[in-house]
């Protein structure tokens, strides 16, 4: 079921055997019990380089980063 989920989900719709839904995040909160806070992160969004820099590459690593992460 998880799997026909991820495969059916877009544009925040998904189909699961004969059943559409529309995912958003309130049923998400509704779901998961999770709370409705917090800060929106997007994945196109810029992040700065002193945040995350030190726990995902290697200090001696010299990194490309127009072709991604190494």
């Amino acid at each position: 079921m998880v799997l026909e989920f991820t495969r059916t989900f877009k544009g925040g719709q998904v189909t699961v055997g004969s059943l559409k839904f529309k995912v958003t995040k309130e049923s998400i909160v509704q779901a998961t019990g999770l709370p409705l806070t917090g800060e929106h992160w997007f994945k196109k969004g810029w992040l700065g380089k002193k945040r995350w820099h030190w726990f995902l590459v290697d200090k001696k690593l010299k990194v490309n980063w127009r072709k991604g992460l190494p």
